[in-house]
């Protein structure tokens, strides 16, 4: 069962956040007022799958992996919380682009893009490659519902049944017990069948 973020005590909370900036690289500096914000507007049950921070627009915002969005949150300093989210069956591309001192994602959806600059150099490809598999997960979640409107339970646990082994497996790379090409050929089995 994935960590339920939302309803979490803060204590657990913190804990998780700081397992997934771990887990991604980031000393976890990055967005602490955005990540505050978070659980007011994750829906019930939706797991955190993986989070960074950048600027887009002239603002730091955080964006927050789940399995079934992308979520972009910006707190500002007079407590506005700015928000927006991507379903990620609407997302057609997630790229990544190192510089020398920090990255930047790119994340396509019908036609317009969204440019997250200053990204922490250490996640820009975790978090790209994380996307990506979400997105993929979440397609074959939608083709194997019974109804095409999607969003249903069986999907939902679809997703992520499908989403935990990926964690699963990026887990025994980070480890070493599984080579990134042993990752590839296994990630492919399992979205085939």
């Amino acid at each position: 069962m994935p960590f339920d973020f939302k309803n979490a005590r803060a204590s657990d909370r913190k804990r998780e956040c700081a397992r997934i900036a771990k887990d991604m690289g980031d000393n976890g500096l990055l967005g602490r007022r955005e990540l505050r914000q978070l659980p007011k507007v994750l829906a019930d049950r939706e797991p955190v799958l993986s989070f960074t921070a950048g600027a887009m627009g002239g603002h730091h915002w955080l964006i927050a992996l789940t399995d079934r969005r992308l979520l972009f949150l910006h707190k500002g300093w007079l407590r506005t919380l700015q928000q927006t989210s991507i379903d990620l069956g609407k997302v057609s591309a997630v790229s990544s682009h190192l510089g020398v001192f920090s990255g930047k994602l790119v994340i396509e959806e019908a036609g317009a893009q969204r440019v997250i600059e200053r990204v922490r150099k250490k996640t820009v490809l975790m978090f790209s490659s994380r996307a990506r598999d979400a997105i993929e997960a979440r397609r074959i979640a939608m083709r194997r519902s019974p109804s095409s409107g999607g969003g249903g339970s069986s999907s939902s646990t679809a997703l992520e049944d499908v989403v935990g082994r990926l964690e699963r497996l990026a887990t025994l790379v980070d480890r070493g017990i599984l080579t990134p090409e042993e990752f590839v050929q296994q990630k492919r089995k399992m979205l085939v069948s």
